[in-house]
């Protein structure tokens, strides 16, 4: 009974882990740790702490999306 528990827990954690990377960033949007990268330009954007996201650097753009990482 605790392994079939165990695997669902996993899956779903897997789930969300998924729908957490596919999850696009706008500014002014607070982010958490991590690289985010410019949808437009592909400049990246590097937290070392919480924060709200600013404008591209490099061309101004307002999308963005988490830097998978491997």
């Amino acid at each position: 009974m605790f392994s079939v528990a165990a695997e669902k827990t996993a899956t779903e954690l897997m789930l969300l882990k998924l729908q957490a990377e596919s999850a696009g960033y706008h500014t002014g949007e607070i982010t958490g740790l991590g690289t985010l990268v410019c949808d437009q330009c592909g400049d990246k954007l590097h937290f070392q702490k919480p924060g709200h996201g600013p404008p591209c650097p490099k061309c101004s753009s307002t999308h963005f999306h988490r830097q998978h990482l491997e």
